[in-house]
């Protein structure tokens, strides 16, 4: 009986383990005729931890942080990217989210923006927004695909 339990318990982790694995956040790169997204996010859910897109060719790249630490009712909010020892401060857009629970702090910055060229260079970003800071690995972020198809045209 005890074995059984033993074993039952070690599945039940093994399986648990590789869900959880499963389901961590990863950089997801997409394209339409119009617009590019990079995001760092769970896929196949609404878990997004810093969002990247922009029209194609505009010059321009918007910056979307969901935070759960925005004061309810504010209108704007400082968001600082930190990379390489860099740090970019940004004053960013609030917009409550369907739930009202998590609100967006939207910002735009433009594709030759320094921030982006440290993130290149990086292995880690840190998102600051609302007194609570976030740290996203860039190992598998395509920056510089992002620049690319941004940039000015």
């Amino acid at each position: 009986m005890r074995l059984i339990s033993t074993i039952t318990v070690t599945l039940f982790c093994a399986v648990s383990a590789t869900v959880a694995l499963s389901q961590e956040r990863e950089w997801s790169w997409d394209m339409t005729d119009e617009d590019a997204f990079l995001v760092f996010g769970t896929p196949n859910t609404d878990d997004v931890g810093i969002s990247f897109w922009c029209k194609i060719g505009t010059g321009s790249i918007k910056i979307v942080v969901p935070s759960s630490f925005v004061k309810s009712g504010a209108s704007d909010a400082k968001l600082t990217l930190s990379a390489n020892g860099r740090s970019f401060d940004f004053s960013g857009k609030v917009e409550s989210s369907d739930n009202e629970i998590v609100y967006m702090v939207e910002t735009e910055a433009g594709s030759d923006n320094p921030v982006f060229v440290e993130m290149e260079r990086a292995e880690v970003l840190a998102v600051a927004a609302a007194g609570h800071t976030s740290k996203y690995p860039l190992v598998e972020a395509n920056i510089a695909d992002l620049r690319q198809v941004c940039r000015k045209r």
